[in-house]
């Protein structure tokens, strides 16, 4: 009979992406990146966030992307702008780049869900959505401390997905949220494995940073 952690193991093995995934998501970025700049006509750039920064990523993940507005080309984008952009932008990824694409426009976050026929990846992409790109760096950061928050994280987030609980649209956690619980657990282990990184420490007079969820 395998062990626990042999059983996590092997699970990690059969869920971790292949080494060509960064290959083909690389590619599927540069594409995006040049048709955004064409439709907006400003100088934007598609950053990456989510669980491809953090390392938390299984072989069916979905890529999160946002597009930053250089500050030179003005300010925030309202929401009904925002809206205006994307339904533009999911039709040119449609009609020009022939991939899979629909604007949920009615999110609190308006997105564009994506998937390309040539890498067969598929992409959730925000507009000026600055705030998860903080909190990937943080969560990475937690990454690098011990192995065992990715394998548990994964793990998790495994479980859930193939559970159906694992959308916050459904009435449960999302990816975001799954990681967090696990974090939390393993704050709170005898030892803990990690620390409170947002936490300024004992004899601060400043908050723990809220990142939100």
């Amino acid at each position: 009979k395998m062990s626990l952690s042999n059983q996590i193991q092997a699970l990690m093995e059969s869920i971790t992406p292949e080494a060509a995934v960064d290959r083909y998501e690389s590619y599927l970025l540069q594409e995006l990146e040049k048709m955004v700049k064409a439709v907006m006509r400003k100088r934007v750039r598609l950053e990456r966030f989510g669980s491809s920064v953090c390392g938390f990523s299984t072989n069916q993940s979905d890529l999160d992307l946002t597009i930053v507005v250089d500050e030179r080309d003005g300010g925030l984008f309202s929401y009904s702008q925002k809206q205006t952009i994307m339904k533009e932008l999911s039709k040119s990824f449609r009609y020009k780049l022939k991939m899979e694409s629909y604007a949920v426009l009615t999110a609190r976050v308006p997105v564009i869900k994506i998937k390309d026929p040539h890498t067969k990846l598929s992409a959730d992409i925000t507009l000026q959505n600055d705030l998860p790109i903080f909190k990937s760096q943080l969560l990475n950061e937690y990454g690098l401390i011990d192995p065992r928050v990715k394998q548990l994280v994964m793990v998790v987030k495994h479980w859930a997905k193939s559970r159906g609980i694992n959308s916050a649209q459904q009435g449960t956690l999302n990816s975001f949220g799954l990681t967090l619980m696990a974090l939390h657990y393993l704050q709170r282990t005898e030892p803990p494995v990690v620390p409170c990184l947002h936490d300024p420490g004992p004899g601060s007079t400043s908050p723990p940073r809220d990142f939100g969820t």
